[in-house]
């Protein structure tokens, strides 16, 4: 049986992206999505707990991203999650942080002119299949 390594989020943008570009000249955009989940208590009281992902997008997605992605904005992503690894240079200690890798992303919104019900791809655009929201 083979495997798979895939992340499927919809959320809103915690914080505008931040773009930087690598030594090779491509560019890398960094950015926070918060997914919420929510149940009721056994008094009936809706609880509402926030879940804080991290990301990160290259090349010409990379710089839509950080273009069009603003703080507060609905989006969908679909990607792979990857692990980086680290040595702390202050402490010497080993540290890693899970991300995910774009590979699609939607508009959900429907805000400004880059609201295109259309899907990105690093590839081609095409639909993006998400789940329904209940």
């Amino acid at each position: 049986m083979g495997s798979m390594n895939m992340a499927m989020l919809v959320g809103n943008v915690v914080d505008d992206p931040e773009m930087r570009y690598m030594p090779n000249g491509d560019c890398v955009t960094t950015f926070r999505v918060a997914t919420n989940r929510f149940w009721l208590d056994e008094t009936g009281k809706r609880i509402t707990v926030a879940e804080y992902h991290r990301l990160k997008a290259f090349r010409k997605p990379a710089e839509t991203i950080a273009k069009h992605f603003k703080k507060g904005r609905l989006v969908g992503i679909t990607g792979r999650m990857e692990t980086r690894s680290w040595v702390d240079e202050a402490t010497g200690v080993r540290k890693e942080r899970m991300e995910i890798v774009v590979e699609q992303y939607q508009f959900l919104d429907g805000r400004g002119e880059d609201s295109d019900p259309r899907s990105r791809d690093v590839g081609e655009d095409r639909e993006l299949s998400l789940p329904p929201i209940s």
